[in-house]
């Protein structure tokens, strides 16, 4: 599924920047519940934009939303 999952996000990346743009992915997060998946990838080629991908194996099809990233805060661990 993770492969079915980049080869999305690679057809979503060469519509928007042609075929011969440079990046790399990485699976940041992936889970398989019963017959559903999901999982987060981020693409090189933008900073801060991830893709969410879930298929729906009862409809038997796949989703794609793309999010920027809003926030990187560094939160001390003070917490005992």
């Amino acid at each position: 599924m993770v492969d079915k999952a980049k080869a999305h996000v690679t057809k979503y990346l060469a519509e928007h920047l042609g075929p011969d743009a440079n990046y790399t992915l990485f699976v940041c997060w992936q889970a398989t519940v019963l017959q559903n998946f999901k999982c987060l990838i981020y693409a090189t080629v933008w900073v801060g934009i991830y893709f969410e991908l879930t298929y729906d194996g009862d409809r038997k099809c796949w989703y794609l939303d793309v999010y920027p990233k809003a926030n990187n805060l560094e939160i001390p661990d003070e917490l005992q």
